[in-house]
């Protein structure tokens, strides 16, 4: 919602297809006045849009204002004056009041605001009324909210009122009347939504300040996301919003590249003092890896100063027993069956393994 820093308690918003519209900062701010605040908001094409207005404490009415006017123009028209009078405000509102202006009031019902694209073409017939489409396009492309302090409001006579319509040229323009304009649409009103007890009850006020002279002034530039890339108003790239998320990973972890190959391979405790590094049991089967685990498992704990060989297999080196210590081992294991303290350990040859 769009604020200025002196008029705390009242916002302004545009909320399309029912959700608040990000706002996006004027990079190119030109407003001179400490009253108007411009922002930029996507449009697309075909949904609907509505005015957000909430004016609640700490906002305190002046004195001498009776009434707190909004005038809301869509593409440089008209479309609606709401009144907030004073006396509702501190009174049945509690300081606490809110509208959502959704489209223009007809007979029997109301007709909703929504995005349309511009029609565009090359055609020579529709260079013939280009200057007429430069006009209309400079006029498009803009949601302007004025907030006037007023008199207090009495009753009008509203058989003389006119509202303005939204319906855009049913003829595509000449593309050159875009030239140097990144807006891609303009604005049109929905089909009748009935409304039972609809009624519209007018009111006639003196604007305190003059015309010229707005409490405040709230503007809200639509452009599509591919204006607002070309303008810098937001990076290039697609909407994160409709980046589909990557899905997890279930089931087992991913494979361990060990080599340029990949490894079943993962992080255990292996019980040895001097532990060979995982990386080297890269091309043995998994039988291999678990007789490994296992007779290096049966060299851990005390060291006796029993001597060990290096025996190459592939691409690894591990300690494996003498001749002699291999004999003593079978023996021991013999001697060990009723002793369960004992550790029991198989002599592997891995040459032997496919």
């Amino acid at each position: 919602m769009a604020i200025l820093p002196g008029l705390s308690g009242i916002e302004v918003g545009v909320l399309v297809n029912g959700i608040p519209a990000r706002e996006y900062p004027n990079l190119d701010d030109t407003d001179v006045s400490p009253t108007t605040v411009t922002k930029y908001i996507q449009s697309e094409d075909g949904k609907k849009f509505s005015i957000h207005l909430r004016v609640e404490d700490p906002y305190k009415f002046d004195e001498d204002c009776g009434t707190l006017g909004f005038k809301i123009f869509v593409d440089s028209r008209c479309v609606r004056k709401p009144y907030l009078r004073k006396e509702k405000y501190e009174g049945e509102y509690k300081r606490a009041w809110k509208q959502e202006v959704i489209g223009t009031k007809v007979a029997d019902g109301i007709r909703a605001f929504q995005f349309v694209p511009i029609k565009m073409t090359e055609s020579d017939d529709a260079a013939l009324t280009m200057l007429d489409d430069e006009v209309s396009i400079s006029k498009i492309g803009q949601i302007v909210v004025r907030l006037y302090r007023e008199s207090d409001a009495v009753l009008a006579d509203g058989s003389k009122f006119r509202r303005e319509t939204l319906d855009p040229k049913d003829h595509a323009v000449h593309e050159m009347a875009l030239k140097g304009e990144s807006k891609s649409h303009g604005t049109a009103l929905g089909e009748v939504t009935k409304v039972e007890g609809l009624e519209t009850v007018l009111y006639k006020t003196t604007k305190l300040d003059g015309v010229d002279s707005p409490l405040a002034e709230f503007r809200f530039a639509y452009r599509s996301r591919a204006a607002l890339q070309s303008l810098l108003v937001i990076p290039h790239g697609p909407d994160p919003s409709e980046v589909p998320l990557t899905p997890k990973r279930r089931g087992r972890p991913p494979k361990k590249v060990v080599n340029g190959k990949k490894s079943d391979l993962v992080s255990v405790a292996i019980p040895v003092a001097e532990a060979i590094e995982l990386d080297k049991y890269a091309n043995l089967t998994a039988t291999q890896k678990k007789q490994v685990n296992e007779l290096l498992a049966s060299f851990s704990g005390k060291s006796s100063g029993r001597k060990v060989k290096r025996v190459a297999h592939g691409d690894m080196e591990v300690d494996t027993p003498t001749k002699r210590q291999r004999t003593t081992n079978i023996e021991r294991s013999e001697q060990t069956k009723n002793n369960p303290k004992n550790k029991i350990v198989d002599v592997i040859d891995l040459s032997l393994e496919g």
